[in-house]
């Protein structure tokens, strides 16, 4: 856990881990040159908690050169991240462990999260990981399907053949690296949330620079879709391209521009870790989306924008369109009942 100026969420946070049921871990907390009083607080906790290594920087680093300082000291096979702002759910360690030990060939293990604000309000957060798990080499194309960080465990071994966190994509170090585990290994998905992901802290790194994070993020996409697919791909193009599968309005010529973008890199694309009926999977991906815009331009009324886009739903799941159909009704249920259970 790397932290910067924590303030009064540094307590809550350390205090999530140190409470998990999975009880044989140790904390290494970083402090990257805080002036508010971070640094002695972990020295605290260190002291009176063997599992917690205080490691400081001795001068600011910025976040991705103190992940790769964190990853050199590590001395168990798994690592866990964990953000100063934020808090782990009890079962965490313990359900995504068990999901380790059950898959061995498994070097990436996520979860959804839930949102929380200043006052520890809790509301429904990302649910998208929960469903076509088999496709994700395909969505972090496009933008960070995992969404945050902090929720995740990967393999040591595996993120130190890798090289670690690449600097130059500072921001967005996280995309980047998803993009080259799911290359190297397999991942796998706890469908609950295990985490809680503050939306309001001014003093975070990644918060404060949204705009600068966007653009590293999509930088990583983008060389990632060239990489893989042959194919170049604008900066606003690629803005398009993540504005669709977040399902955001698009105009009628946004929409037929990133309907040929997405049939030509689902022609090429082909995931390094076999999946199995990938063709088939990714047809229903598509489908699914295109069946979210027809229903979203319905809701406003645009009957003939929302019959376009059934019919790109229809072209692009082929044979496939009563699956993607069904996929999307229930994910729509899935995602409502969530929603309302929480409410």
């Amino acid at each position: 856990m790397p932290a910067y100026n924590a303030g009064s969420y540094l307590r809550p946070a350390i205090e999530s881990i140190l409470n998990q049921t999975w009880k044989d871990f140790e904390f290494i907390i970083i402090d990257d040159g805080s002036t508010d009083g971070t640094r002695e607080i972990i020295e605290d906790y260190a002291a009176r908690d063997p599992r917690i290594r205080s490691c400081p920087n001795e001068r600011n680093m910025g976040v991705t050169r103190t992940l790769n300082r964190a990853i050199s000291l590590v001395r168990a096979d798994w690592i866990a991240r964990m953000d100063a702002d934020d808090l782990s759910l009890p079962h965490r360690f313990e359900k995504q462990m068990k999901v380790v030990r059950e898959n061995p060939r498994v070097g990436l293990v996520t979860s959804p999260f839930d949102l929380i604000d200043s006052q520890n309000r809790r509301k429904p957060g990302w649910r998208g990981i929960c469903y076509q798990r088999e496709t994700l080499p395909f969505f972090l194309l496009f933008y960070n399907r995992l969404n945050a960080h902090g929720q995740v465990i990967y393999s040591t071994k595996l993120v130190r053949q890798l090289g670690g966190y690449r600097e130059q994509y500072h921001l967005s170090e996280a995309t980047e690296l998803w993009l080259r585990m799911v290359r190297a290994t397999r991942s796998a998905i706890v469908p609950e949330p295990l985490y809680l992901w503050r939306v309001d802290n001014p003093n975070s790194v990644t918060k404060q620079n949204k705009f600068r994070y966007a653009d590293g993020s999509l930088l990583a996409c983008r060389e990632e879709i060239e990489r893989s697919c042959g194919l170049h791909v604008s900066r606003e193009q690629m803005i398009l391209l993540r504005d669709f599968w977040l399902r955001y309005p698009l105009t009628p010529a946004e929409s037929r521009e990133a309907d040929e973008l997405l049939t030509e890199i689902a022609r090429r694309f082909r995931p390094e870790q076999p999946v199995s009926s990938w063709s088939r999977r990714v047809a229903v991906a598509l489908g699914c989306a295109w069946l979210s815009h027809a229903v979203l331009q319905a809701k406003r009324r645009r009957m003939g924008e929302a019959l376009e886009h059934f019919g790109r739903s229809a072209r692009a799941a082929k044979w496939w369109l009563p699956l993607a159909m069904g996929q999307f009704t229930w994910e729509s249920v899935a995602v409502g009942g969530q929603l309302s259970r929480r409410a």
